[in-house]
């Protein structure tokens, strides 16, 4: 069970996560014969030529420096490493057809910097750059950690195929199209900083992805998080205040989206059996069947279904409707709409507890903290919808009849993450940086620890929270 403090239970994972994905290196290194560490550009003055030379298990260490690389195609089991982040980088030189008119940039297959397509490949420390409209990283394989990196995508971001995957602590700055694209199952975006992007942050496609604890700032067009698919969780995750066009949407069976801080931002759950727990948002939408929302911030309004989707079955309890006006709206009116294709039911209570209305209007004699009528949400009445003319909404009663009188306190909650996050090691918050040895020596067993040392990661404080 995950208690109030969980922003610490998120974080608790990095040490043991980086552990677990760069143990094996050093295991593998010392039962069989030692190699020395590939450095560039001590050894091969290209990243490519290193590549080309290395063998499955190889270290490549880049001194810092700018590398002026065609597409790196890396088909072995390699860890690439660089000396700083900040002072390290691949630069992508190859170009697309300028005779495309700029007009039409989406029509030009990208530029990709590094593909990878062997697992177990490691990608740190590195900066990676393009002069074109480039794809920073194309990997179709399993096990595949990219981490504490920098990317400036210009186009569509990194694309990830496979399963057991690790994107941890990068980040993705700039005017690209989107930031990471994700198909696979049981693949971790841990503490990642996602800015400038002008439409899709991440979208995620399988089962048992987790999205944890990445920070999303900027101010672009439509910003969004699509996740679909089922038993994936979108966990403790914040959006700096942009607009309410960023959405996270939830679609499949069976996820969840917990603990996330995203203010001016949007929730959309989609399909059915999917959870909201602990958010604080802007909007709240619900589509399908079967959902529970429980213990979330609403700062502007509640939308159910839609002209043709239904919203049946759905429970919501333990949530603060602020209902703030938006634009021009009267103060004091809520927005709770429920469009024509719901059929309901829609439970705003959980038998014993409801919702805090900020509007509520009754009282509490007996002085428990529920109030003593019922607070009624009528989908004919003309202030829990904004666009009347043009919608056809249903004579749909719903009614709290537990209304809480004070603002539940949403930090107060736990509840049970799913089996397969439980099993991932707690993280930390904290940032990691890989340490460059300073003398390679020709000893087997000196390669080994120097090995070790190569990849160790020191920690420092990240400087900013999820929330």
């Amino acid at each position: 069970m995950l208690e109030s403090d969980s922003g610490k239970d998120l974080d608790r994972l990095a040490v043991l996560l980086i552990t677990l994905i760069l143990f094996p290196i050093a295991c593998t290194i010392s039962t069989t014969e030692a190699r020395p560490m590939i450095i560039v550009p001590d050894n091969y003055s290209t990243v490519a030529s290193a590549i080309d030379h290395a063998m499955d298990g190889d270290i490549i260490f880049l001194k810092s420096g700018n590398y002026k690389e065609h597409t790196l195609v890396i088909n072995k089991q390699l860890t690439l490493i660089g000396e700083s982040n900040s002072l390290t980088s691949i630069e992508n030189i190859d170009s697309n057809n300028e005779s495309v008119p700029t007009d039409f940039p989406w029509t030009l297959p990208p530029v990709v910097a590094i593909e990878v397509r062997s697992n177990d490949v490691i990608i740190t420390n590195l900066t990676i750059t393009g002069n074109q409209r480039f794809m920073p990283i194309n990997a179709s394989a399993d096990r595949v950690s990219i981490i504490n990196n920098i990317f400036n995508p210009k186009s569509e971001g990194i694309t990830l195929q496979g399963n057991h995957n690790t994107i941890a602590y990068n980040t993705l700055a700039g005017q690209g199209h989107l930031g990471l694209n994700c198909n696979g199952s049981y693949n971790v975006i841990l503490n990642n900083d996602f800015s400038g992007l002008d439409n899709g942050a991440i979208f995620c496609r399988g089962s048992n992805n987790a999205i944890l604890g990445n920070r999303f700032s900027g101010e672009r067009s439509s910003p969004t998080i699509d996740l679909f698919g089922s038993s994936n969780i979108i966990y403790e995750n914040h959006v700096d205040p942009i607009d309410l066009l960023f959405s996270f949407n939830l679609g499949g069976s069976g996820n969840i989206i917990a603990r996330n801080n995203f203010t001016d931002g949007t929730i959309v759950l989609l399909d059915s059996n999917n959870s909201a727990i602990g958010n604080t948002i802007g909007v709240l939408d619900v589509i399908g069947i079967n959902h529970i929302v429980v213990a979330n911030n609403v700062s502007y309004g509640v939308e159910l279904g839609t002209t043709v989707d239904d919203a049946s079955n759905i429970t919501l309890y333990h949530n603060n409707f602020y209902f703030q006006p938006i634009e021009a709206r009267p103060i004091g009116d809520r927005i709770f709409e429920v469009w024509s294709a719901v059929k309901g039911p829609v439970f705003l209570d959980n038998g014993v507890e409801g919702n805090y209305w900020s509007d509520y209007s009754g009282h509490d004699a007996n002085g428990d903290g529920i109030g003593d009528s019922p607070y009624i949400v009528m989908a004919n009445d003309s202030r829990n919808y904004e666009f009347a003319a043009v919608s056809d909404i249903s004579n749909i009663v719903m009614t709290d009849y537990h209304p809480l009188m004070a603002a539940f306190d949403i930090r107060s909650i736990s509840f049970e993450l799913p089996p397969w996050v439980n099993s991932i090691p707690e993280l930390a918050d904290l940032n990691p940086q890989v340490v460059y040895p300073i003398h390679i020596f020709a000893s087997a067993g000196l390669l080994v620890a120097i090995a070790s040392v190569a990849i160790a990661i020191v920690y420092r404080k990240k400087t900013h929270q999820g929330s």
